[in-house]
């Protein structure tokens, strides 16, 4: 808010300052943005090549472009982990069976909600149910789903 204000106020002294100075000042602020503990995070929850990306398209093109690549490709690998996520419903002991294992692995967005709620509405009715879900990250929509359908399917 500060910088926007001084800027906008003073615009005739901002002009004064020499370009290379203020380019100096962008990188050692970039530098010290670049923390080791978000450097573990992502390396951990695997976000470590869209926190690679980012990092050098802002250091070697610009702020906005470098931010704005590291925008999409952070878009483009959650809809390859929800694409990719797998929504597997399985009998347990036998087809003809009450009892069903539903097995979900990845990230759980909203952008799986489609497909889980088309295949937990595929349950019989009166069914035994245990949900397994091994996920990265699990959206509030997605949880708020699974505790409705689970409303509806206690009540049958």
């Amino acid at each position: 808010v500060w910088i926007l204000l001084f800027a906008s106020l003073f615009t005739n002294l901002v002009e004064l300052i020499p370009k290379a100075a203020l380019a100096g000042l962008l990188i050692v602020i970039g530098a010290q943005l670049v923390k080791l503990a978000h450097i573990k995070l992502a390396w951990r929850t695997g976000n470590f090549v869209i926190y690679a990306i980012t990092i050098v398209c802002v250091e070697f093109l610009n702020l906005l472009e470098g931010v704005a690549i590291g925008l999409v490709v952070a878009i483009v690998f959650l809809l390859v982990r929800v694409v990719r996520a797998p929504v597997e419903v399985k009998p347990v002991g036998g087809e003809q069976s009450k009892r069903w294992r539903v097995d979900i692995d990845g990230t759980l967005s909203f952008l799986l909600l489609p497909r889980l709620t088309t295949v937990l509405s595929k349950l019989p009715e009166g069914s035994e149910v245990t949900l397994n879900l091994n996920a990265d990250y699990i959206d509030d929509s997605v949880s708020e789903a699974i505790s409705d359908w689970r409303r509806a399917h206690e009540t049958l």
